[in-house]
């Protein structure tokens, strides 16, 4: 009993000099993951051992230097699941780089997945195999399959060749000092800061060559990074597309978009009026996690700031989802600022669309009687929304315009929404007065 005892105040006094939950779990001889899960460790009535808090790593701040996870818990018994040994890990890595690429068996985008699979695998196996990859020769192979004609191209909704490498480089070099060193000295740092340049060139024709600036759907991080270093100082028209990546980018990735762009628009509006006309946010469908895509309401409000008294002719917000709750949400605590406000002060404003929203009668008649007098405005598009028919006629009248039912849009010629012909109404719908 007194041993017991002795053993408890021992582990509970290592607990607590402990920095990690991971320290003490591995001195108990227990599985690290349950730190993931788990506060404390219960040894019976009245008896626990509490891990040190954990501290989760910021993904936007740490990038690919984020924590390896622990080895699964499955496969924590090492009699029976070994990890791979230095000579099968280089095995493998030359069989895939200088075998299977010479004969085409696979794409190199393949290849290149199951490389970065087996690196970002555990904290135990993803060292061993990286040392095999850089004994294999994988250094000088990602040069070589960064320069390939073609390398940049996506194909069948796969990721490019410079995805890949890109990706493995950040990873090697963030989890572990060998492979940062190695990958170093062989010059890889040019391929990252050649796609900063790429991207840096690309904004610059955008912006002064054709005074318009259109982000589609790429990698996660060039979307980003565009998106963070916009120069809205010459542009007039600016469209954000990211539809296509629906299923493929995290949210928290959406709302670092969403944010950039607020706060590109909020810090060039205090410099000097901005020319920017025409402005169109469309996000993706859903997330990564394959969920309903909701942005935080962090970023809605970073947005709205950004937004609120722009000299904008064309708004078009989709796939944004527009609840009675988001369009109440204060930007800023104590301001009553609101998405409403933010379209009324919108006084240049020609034609608003706000399309897949999400958006239900109650809350687009509360929009309708916040933007009804706008004076210039000549189009309101609330197509694609869960808008009963009933409350479309209801809102027609409050315009005193046209609802088409074959597309659920609700359009007028002039200012204030005034009426159109009616062959040019019938044309495209039935007429509802």
């Amino acid at each position: 009993m007194a041993d017991e005892i002795d053993a408890i105040a021992k582990a509970k006094e290592f607990a607590c000099a402990a920095s990690t939950p991971e320290e003490v779990l591995q001195q108990l001889k227990m599985w690290e993951g349950w730190g993931r899960y788990h506060s404390s460790i219960a040894l019976g009535p009245d008896q626990e051992i509490l891990l040190p808090v954990r501290e989760e790593p910021d993904p936007d701040t740490v990038g690919f230097a984020y924590p390896l996870p622990p080895l699964e818990f499955n496969l924590r018994n090492s009699r029976k699941y070994p990890p791979p040994t230095e000579e099968a890990a280089f095995r493998e890595m030359f069989k895939l780089l200088h075998y299977v690429c010479r004969e085409k068996l696979f794409t190199r985008n393949y290849v290149l997945s199951v490389i970065y699979d087996w690196v970002n695998s555990n904290r135990r196996d993803s060292p061993i195999w990286q040392r095999g990859f850089l004994t294999a020769g994988g250094a000088q192979k990602l040069i070589e399959f960064w320069h390939e004609e073609g390398a940049d191209q996506e194909l069948d909704d796969e990721y490019s060749v410079r995805y890949w490498v890109l990706a493995l480089i950040g990873r090697m070099m963030g989890t572990l000092q060998e492979s940062r060193t190695h990958l170093i000295k062989e010059g890889l740092v040019s391929l990252i800061l050649e796609v900063r340049s790429q991207w840096h060139v690309s904004h610059a024709r955008a912006a002064s060559c054709y005074n318009s600036c259109e982000i589609q759907g790429a990698s996660s991080s060039a979307l980003l990074a565009l998106a963070q270093r916009l120069s809205l100082d010459q542009l007039r028209s600016l469209r954000l597309d990211i539809l296509n990546e629906s299923g493929k980018l995290p949210e928290r990735l959406v709302n670092q978009l969403l944010s950039s762009l607020g706060d590109a628009l909020a810090a060039a509006k205090k410099a000097l009026p901005l020319p920017l006309e025409d402005l169109s946010v469309v996000l993706a469908s859903f997330s990564n996690s394959v969920t309903p895509l909701r942005p935080s309401s962090a970023a809605l409000a970073a947005l709205l700031r950004g937004l609120a008294s722009l000299r904008l002719r064309r708004l078009e917000l989709s796939y944004l989802p527009l609840t009675r709750k988001a369009i109440h949400q204060e930007v800023e605590s104590g301001t009553q600022q609101t998405l409403l406000s933010v379209l009324t002060s919108l006084n240049c404003l020609k034609e608003l669309t706000l399309t897949h929203n999400g958006m239900y009668g109650e809350v687009a008649k509360e929009l309708v009687e916040a933007v009804r007098d706008l004076p210039h405005l000549q189009v309101l598009d609330l197509s694609r929304n869960r808008i009963a028919n009933k409350e479309f006629k209801e809102i027609a009248e409050t315009l005193g315009s046209y609802l088409f039912a074959s597309d659920c849009a609700i359009k007028g010629n002039g200012s204030h929404l005034g009426a159109q012909s009616d062959t040019a109404a019938v044309s495209e719908g039935k007429v509802l007065k």
